[in-house]
């Protein structure tokens, strides 16, 4: 029994130590491999300023070889903006897409911030912050230019596909990091002579996504279509996991938008509650509308011509309505008794809030059969048939 929760304890212990070392997320890189990820960079700029394509090629793979895990020394945003640097649109598109498909996801990035760091965000700052305003000529330019070179049917296809993204897709730089894991270099964690590796920092960038911007249902089809062909003329491309999620993306888009542009089909005969004004010669009431479901019930109360002060509930059936319109036969009253219909059109509608209440406003016709006691001088008890017609304005809560 003793040995078994030997056993069990060391079992616990060895579990809390894989928790705790899984949640040190920085890695320990030595000096010297540092250093040369230091130089690599710098060669990487200075090839770049003179306009050495090929070096600056030779030298960012170089670079990315030393990363000790993906995107330490060199990140895809850093290697995606020297491919287009150096004209090599194709191995662009394709990092760009890959970039595009972690959205909303942690990544992991270089933690270095240098010359050839200001140099790139500063030369594609308009792709990147979308704080600013946007520069639409130079993307367009952009994409002008990498579609003519590019050499793949795919990429260039692919390429398509992320210039509909690009104004929806924000890509964050590293100083907006969202954690940071570790310390630098120069750390701030203190040194210690008696080791030579040195833990390193190590930024996570979320690529922020679905920016608020105008879309309507003709674009939304377009960008659909062009999705769905992707899909269909790629099926073993590495981006179709992304490309999927895009489209159920656009597809829920476009029904938000028709959900939005007819809120008020599904608001139809669920009922509401209301303040309405009637009028007619030498006649106005005031009533307070009620429905639920397709059952409206009307509590009307004023003065009718040839009648005395006048109480009358209705009941009535919904029987057509629409965004505008609105029909409801009816009947009740007791002295007069009632029968008619009544008409509603609504010229203003708003949208409901977040609590699911909506407003409008409505002219209303209403004709009414009355029978009922009139009023006579010797105060008798003669009753008469009548027809009114009213017109009215309400408001409604629904």
């Amino acid at each position: 029994m003793k040995i078994y929760r030997l056993f069990t304890l060391l079992l616990v212990f060895c579990s809390f130590c894989f928790a705790e070392t899984k949640k040190d997320d920085s890695v320990s890189v030595s000096s010297l491999m540092l250093d040369s990820i230091i130089v690599g960079r710098n060669l990487v700029y200075q090839s770049l300023k003179k306009g050495d394509g090929n070096s600056a090629l030779e030298a960012a793979a170089s670079v990315r070889a030393m990363s000790p895990v993906p995107e330490f020394a060199l990140d895809d945003l850093e290697l995606m903006e020297i491919y287009l640097m150096t004209d090599q649109f194709d191995s662009a598109i394709v990092m760009w897409g890959r970039i595009y498909s972690t959205v909303l996801e942690e990544v992991r990035y270089s933690y270095v911030s240098d010359s050839l760091l200001a140099l790139l965000n500063g030369t594609y700052s308009y792709l990147i912050d979308k704080t600013i305003k946007t520069d639409s000529l130079k993307v367009q330019s952009l994409f002008d230019r990498t579609l003519k070179n590019i050499g793949s049917q795919e990429n260039r296809d692919l390429a398509l596909v992320i210039k509909d993204m690009e104004v929806e897709y924000s890509i964050s730089s590293k100083f907006r990091a969202t954690h940071y894991y570790g310390c630098n270099r120069d750390d701030d964690c203190g040194k210690v002579e008696s080791y030579t590796d040195r833990k390193s920092g190590m930024y996570v960038r979320v690529v922020g996504g679905y920016l608020n911007c105008n879309l309507d249902t003709t674009r939304l089809d377009s960008i659909i279509l062009q999705l769905e062909k992707f899909k269909s003329d790629y099926p073993e491309s590495e981006f179709i996991p992304w490309i999927h999620k895009l489209l159920e993306w656009r597809i829920s888009q476009r029904n938000d938008i028709i959900h939005g542009s007819n809120y008020y089909k599904e608001r139809l005969y669920t009922g509401g509650i209301g303040i309405e004004v009637w009028g007619s010669v030498r006649s106005i009431l005031v009533g307070v509308p009620i429905q639920f479901r397709r059952v409206v019930v009307d509590f009307l109360l004023g003065g009718i011509d040839r009648y005395r002060g006048t109480f009358i509930a209705t009941t009535g059936v919904d029987v057509f309505e629409t965004e505008r319109f609105k029909v409801v036969p009816f009947i009740g009253g007791i002295d007069p008794l009632v029968a008619g219909v009544q008409l509603e059109y609504r010229p203003w509608i708003f949208p409901c809030g977040a609590r699911g209440i909506g407003e409008y406003v409505s002219f209303k016709f209403r004709y009414m059969a009355m029978y009922g006691k009139v009023k006579t001088e010797n105060e008798g008890k003669k009753k008469e048939f009548h027809n009114g017609f009213f017109i009215g304005a309400g408001f409604h809560l629904w």
